[in-house]
Protein backbone atom coordinates (compact mmCIF):
# COMPACT_ATOMS: atom_id res chain seq x y z
CA UNK A 1 0.00 0.00 0.00
CA UNK A 2 2.87 2.17 1.07
CA UNK A 3 4.48 1.46 -2.52
CA UNK A 4 1.31 2.72 -4.21
CA UNK A 5 1.18 6.11 -2.69
CA UNK A 6 4.49 6.90 -3.21
CA UNK A 7 4.02 5.94 -7.03
CA UNK A 8 0.71 8.21 -7.16
CA UNK A 9 2.80 10.69 -5.13
CA UNK A 10 5.61 11.01 -8.02
CA UNK A 11 3.04 10.70 -11.09
CA UNK A 12 1.43 14.12 -9.53
CA UNK A 13 4.35 15.56 -8.93
CA UNK A 14 5.83 14.63 -12.32
CA UNK A 15 2.83 15.75 -13.77
CA UNK A 16 2.96 19.20 -12.08
CA UNK A 17 6.15 19.58 -13.26
CA UNK A 18 5.62 18.64 -16.87
CA UNK A 19 2.60 21.13 -16.94
CA UNK A 20 4.78 23.77 -15.48
CA UNK A 21 7.37 23.97 -18.21
CA UNK A 22 3.96 23.66 -20.80
CA UNK A 23 2.63 26.82 -18.61
CA UNK A 24 6.00 28.36 -19.01
CA UNK A 25 6.05 27.86 -23.42
CA UNK A 26 2.51 28.99 -23.34
CA UNK A 27 3.06 32.24 -21.72
CA UNK A 28 4.51 34.04 -24.74
CA UNK A 29 4.53 37.28 -22.86
CA UNK A 30 5.94 36.30 -20.04
CA UNK A 31 3.24 37.51 -17.64
CA UNK A 32 2.36 34.78 -15.52
CA UNK A 33 -0.75 33.19 -16.40
CA UNK A 34 -2.24 32.04 -19.68
CA UNK A 35 -4.66 34.17 -21.71
CA UNK A 36 -7.51 32.52 -24.14
CA UNK A 37 -5.04 33.27 -27.58
CA UNK A 38 -1.99 31.64 -25.55
CA UNK A 39 -3.71 28.66 -24.26
CA UNK A 40 -5.58 27.79 -28.09
CA UNK A 41 -2.42 25.71 -28.78
CA UNK A 42 -3.53 22.62 -26.39
CA UNK A 43 -6.34 20.51 -27.13
CA UNK A 44 -7.69 20.81 -23.36
CA UNK A 45 -7.93 24.58 -24.12
CA UNK A 46 -8.31 25.00 -27.50
CA UNK A 47 -12.30 26.73 -27.61
CA UNK A 48 -13.93 29.11 -25.59
CA UNK A 49 -15.80 27.28 -23.65
CA UNK A 50 -12.99 24.78 -22.16
CA UNK A 51 -10.63 27.78 -21.33
CA UNK A 52 -13.92 29.15 -20.05
CA UNK A 53 -14.51 25.95 -17.32
CA UNK A 54 -10.61 26.13 -16.28
CA UNK A 55 -10.81 29.33 -15.59
CA UNK A 56 -12.23 28.87 -12.19
CA UNK A 57 -11.48 32.25 -10.44
CA UNK A 58 -13.50 33.85 -14.01
CA UNK A 59 -10.87 36.45 -14.29
CA UNK A 60 -10.38 35.73 -17.88
CA UNK A 61 -6.61 34.08 -17.53
CA UNK A 62 -5.32 30.78 -16.34
CA UNK A 63 -2.72 30.61 -13.34
CA UNK A 64 -0.70 27.96 -12.65
CA UNK A 65 -3.15 26.04 -10.04
CA UNK A 66 -5.81 26.46 -12.98
CA UNK A 67 -3.53 25.17 -16.03
CA UNK A 68 -2.07 22.07 -13.87
CA UNK A 69 -5.74 21.92 -12.50
CA UNK A 70 -6.69 20.96 -16.31
CA UNK A 71 -3.19 19.30 -16.85
CA UNK A 72 -4.30 16.76 -14.34
CA UNK A 73 -8.05 15.98 -15.53
CA UNK A 74 -6.92 15.61 -18.95
CA UNK A 75 -3.59 13.44 -18.39
CA UNK A 76 -3.59 10.14 -19.98
CA UNK A 77 -4.15 7.32 -16.75
CA UNK A 78 -2.21 5.11 -16.30
CA UNK A 79 -2.01 1.79 -14.17
CA UNK A 80 -0.27 1.63 -10.62
CA UNK A 81 0.02 -2.10 -9.63
CA UNK A 82 -0.92 -2.81 -6.26
CA UNK A 83 1.37 -5.31 -5.03
CA UNK A 84 3.70 -4.76 -2.06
Amino acid sequence: MRSMALAIALAFVGAFAIAGDNFDSLDTDGNGVLDADESMQLEALNDTEKFNNADTNNDGSLDRTEFADVMEKTAPTTEVSSRS
